[in-house]
């Protein structure tokens, strides 16, 4: 989770000049405009906690769906549910 806070957080410093601020142009799953830095935070926390290793299901407002660790030897215990 620092891991993704700090990689988030140098994402949101670069992006001004990347021109990355402002709608992305659809909605997420619970009907909310989804903006440009939520597409880049979902990314980031899902890729983060996908090779963490200790979890096994992520819940993020951005995805329609839950999404399932398969993988035995990166699979983990925990559900992690987040906003990005």
């Amino acid at each position: 989770i620092g891991h993704a806070c700090k990689v988030v957080a140098n994402s949101i410093e670069k992006a001004g000049p990347a021109g990355l601020y402002g709608l992305a142009g659809s909605a997420n799953a619970t009907g909310d405009d989804v903006k440009k830095l939520d597409i880049i935070a979902d990314d980031i926390w899902c890729e983060c906690l996908k090779r963490s290793g200790v979890c096994g299901l992520l819940v993020s407002e951005e995805q329609e769906q839950a999404i399932i660790i398969e993988d035995k030897a990166t699979r983990g215990p925990f559900c992690v549910a987040f906003d990005p």
